[in-house]
């Protein structure tokens, strides 16, 4: 019907009287001169560009402002020589460009790239399960000869219990590796023969008990006294001890065992609770008041070291039926003490001291006596240049509070620093060695 009605009109037009042929003619050159214009204005624009080489190129259609309004092309290999182009005077968006005033850019290289690593991370590898890759950092560490084993807290779909050589260390191995999110291991202790596993269920966190592993062969160990505990999005442990449930405030806040006795300890914080357990049948013995207990660590005559309250940090010795004595040495002037280890010398206690410290202290095991202090004071509250002996344990506005120390055999040691996402070594003189380091979630 439309077309038609075009049809009536055109031959109106042609035979109305008061239009002349000279006027009718004029009006036809005029509609084909514009109709040519328009034509060549959105035509293809062609233009060549040469190269003196083989050459990966990228080109667009630029504003002369500056602004791009299409890109032709990207990363594309051309020859030596002169070569071609074209533009069909449409934008990125696909409309038609019919003005003019519009400048091709081209750009070329032969640079070659070459894959090194992420950033923030130190792995050996750079793809598979021994890369480190957490979703939150390395928050606790026991060492058994040359092995470090660590725990890295929640850890959304996958295990949070791994372990590294130190021959190898940038390469870690999981343990208990299975589909879920299970337990959420915040503290880690071993003898030698176990290794234990101190946090909570994340999705049900009224949940929270300890198991161990085997040293020999990575496989959940069994107690006597043991029970069957499932987590809400992960696996069921089969002989979990220490077994807190209904309760917010039960998450274990430290963990420490004995080598030859016969105890493993385990901080509740929050019920100020220091709980003996029987290490091979994981009963409880003893459960003894205490101000808000939290990091542990045996030494080697298998005394406790505990850290309570809001910096106090002494020492005790553990009694034959799981009880503790009175403080037989004590550590004055801290700041804010976040994590302990003893030499396997039994000489030195060392401290990471948050707060306004942000250091690591040395104190004589024997009686606390002041041996010495590594780390910049202060840390990186008012300068942000990052160094090997600059500490970021902590601070006032972010989730970061925390910190440990694990000595290897020869006495050298690792430091937690969370607040740079790394692990730091340092030999027995402290001399910077080596990090661990992988960036998590932000």
């Amino acid at each position: 019907m439309k077309t038609k009605k075009l049809q009536v009109f055109s031959k109106r037009w042609l035979t109305k009287k008061s239009v002349d042929l000279k006027t009718g003619l004029s009006i036809f050159l005029f509609l084909l001169f514009s109709i040519s214009i328009l034509s060549a204005q959105n035509a293809p624009v062609t233009f060549t560009f040469s190269l003196s080489s083989a050459s990966k190129t990228s080109a667009g259609v630029y504003k002369k402002n500056g602004t791009l309004v299409r890109t032709l092309w990207n990363n594309v290999n051309y020859p030596a020589g002169t070569n071609k182009g074209a533009w069909d005077r449409r934008d990125d968006a696909g409309r038609l460009i019919s003005d003019t005033g519009y400048v091709v850019k081209l750009v070329s290289n032969n640079v070659q790239y070459e894959w090194q690593n992420v950033l923030g991370n130190t792995s050996d590898s750079l793809i598979g399960v021994s890369k480190i890759h957490t979703f939150k950092r390395m928050c606790t560490m026991a060492v058994n000869n040359d092995t470090a084993y660590f725990g890295v807290g929640y850890s959304e779909g996958s295990t949070s219990a791994h372990k590294l050589d130190f021959k190898h260390p940038q390469s870690k191995t999981s343990i208990m590796q299975d589909y879920g999110t299970g337990h959420e291991a915040n503290h880690v202790a071993t003898d030698g023969k176990l290794v234990y596993w101190a946090g909570l269920d994340p999705v049900n966190a009224t949940t929270s008990f300890v198991y161990a592993t085997k040293v020999s062969n990575d496989n959940e160990a069994a107690f006597t006294s043991g029970s069957s505990v499932g987590t809400a999005w992960g696996r069921t442990y089969k002989s979990a001890i220490d077994v807190i449930t209904s309760n917010l405030n039960g998450h274990p806040s430290g963990i420490a065992v004995q080598k030859s006795g016969n105890y493993l300890l385990i901080a509740h914080a929050k019920l100020n609770e220091l709980h003996v357990l029987n290490k091979t049948t994981g009963a409880l013995v003893q459960t003894i008041s205490a101000t808000a207990p939290r990091e542990l660590c045996i030494d080697a005559n298998d005394n406790l070291w505990m850290i309570t309250g809001t910096k106090t940090v002494q020492k005790y010795t553990i009694n034959g039926n799981g009880t503790i004595s009175s403080a037989i040495a004590s550590i004055a002037n801290l700041v804010d003490p976040l994590g302990i280890a003893v030499s396997p010398n039994n000489f030195q206690l060392l401290v990471a001291d948050g707060g306004y410290s942000q250091q690591v202290k040395a104190y004589k095991n024997s009686n606390g006596d002041s041996l010495w202090v590594l780390g910049r004071k202060g840390g990186y509250e008012t300068d942000a240049t990052v160094y090997d002996d600059k500490f970021y344990f902590s601070d006032l506005y972010t989730e970061i509070r925390g910190s440990f120390i694990a000595f290897q055999s020869d006495s050298s040691f690792w430091i937690g620093d969370p607040g740079n996402e790394r692990v730091q070594h340092f030999s027995s003189n402290r001399v910077f060695v080596d990090r661990v380091m992988n960036l998590p979630h932000s």
